[in-house]
């Protein structure tokens, strides 16, 4: 089962976002090729049976990339992953890690308070 192809030689990638081991293409320098990369990968579906599906698709895809013909893109699907690779990129860092803390500080909280609990015991 593919998961992703190189959009310039229909070579099958484990990630959208990575190299093409065959072509070189590196999506994570070229904005165009990773919205094409991702358009070319389950990555871009949420369901399992459309990820599937698609997958077959893309085996049929690498044939006929790697014969010379080019893929037919969705504009309107292509134009929705630029708009979410920036809403992506717009979200600081900071609020990342603010909700990375958010998410974990009642378990530091709780070995907090054992540790005092261990320490206090021992005194």
């Amino acid at each position: 089962m593919v998961n992703a192809l190189c959009p310039r030689c229909g070579t099958p990638k484990k990630r959208p976002w990575k190299q093409c081991s065959s072509c070189g293409l590196d999506p994570a320098h070229d904005e165009d090729a990773l919205v094409k990369s991702v358009y070319l990968s389950v990555e871009r579906f949420e369901d399992g049976d459309d990820r599937r599906r698609y997958s077959k698709e893309l085996d049929d895809l690498a044939v006929r990339i790697r014969a010379g013909e080019s893929p037919a893109f969705d504009p309107a699907v292509l134009n929705r992953l630029r708009k979410q690779k920036q809403l992506v990129e717009s979200v600081p860092a900071s609020a990342v890690w603010g909700a990375v803390f958010r998410l974990f500080l009642p378990a530091i909280v709780v070995v907090v308070v054992l540790v005092i609990i261990i320490v206090m015991r021992r005194l």
